[in-house]
């Protein structure tokens, strides 16, 4: 028997079939303007994942954002520019698709 996602509207039609994979967040965290930083998660390793990256509370938002990336099973973080900017922060995440 095949497990997954069965989705039905008021009428009974299904709307939503998804016998694949679902997502789960696997890390989230919030970084400062000027933060650099990286986290090792073995327990990624082989599964298919998503980054996800949002600004929180920008003062500009041209100058408040940080690149993320994955390689492998490290996820970094870097401010993309920080020319005086100290009030905003960015919330980075991890989805893992099991």
């Amino acid at each position: 028997m095949a497990y997954g996602l069965r989705v039905k509207d008021a009428g009974g039609t299904v709307i939503i079939d998804d016998v694949s994979k679902i997502n789960r967040q696997r890390y989230s965290r919030e970084a400062t303007a000027s933060e650099s930083s990286s986290i090792s998660l073995s327990d990624i390793s082989g599964l298919l994942s998503a980054l996800t990256s949002m600004m929180i509370n920008p003062s500009d938002v041209r100058n408040c954002s940080h690149r993320v990336s994955l390689s492998g099973t490290t996820l970094s973080w870097s401010p993309a520019n920080v020319s005086g900017i100290t009030n905003c922060a960015t919330l980075i995440g991890l989805f893992i698709y099991v």
